[in-house]
């Protein structure tokens, strides 16, 4: 059984990580916009070799 300190302290690491991997997500989806934007603004030419 876990002390009223010990709860504590695991309810501050769980809030700790939660928010940490949240960033790591936010941060994925801006990288993952950034590379849709370059995307579209910079288009790969397709060239035919006849």
């Amino acid at each position: 059984m876990l002390t009223h300190e010990a709860f504590t302290v695991f309810k501050e690491a769980l809030k700790v990580t939660l928010s940490g991997m949240a960033g790591i997500f936010i941060f994925m989806f801006i990288f993952y916009l950034a590379v849709l934007t370059m995307d579209r603004l910079f288009p790969k030419k397709i060239e035919e070799d006849d």
